[in-house]
């Protein structure tokens, strides 16, 4: 038996902020994403991952 280490998981998914607008993204071999969130004072948003 041969065991193959592959370095990238392809499992695709989409980031969309409050405006609705999505961003395809891609996670790593963690299961984990990452991408920059900038929230300004006295305000608030949220994040939706399909």
């Amino acid at each position: 038996m041969r065991w193959i280490k592959h370095s990238k998981v392809n499992i695709g998914l989409r980031v969309s902020e409050l405006d609705g607008t999505e961003k395809s993204m891609t996670m790593n071999r963690n299961y984990e994403v990452e991408f920059e969130v900038s929230i300004p004072a006295r305000s608030q948003t949220w994040y939706v991952i399909k």
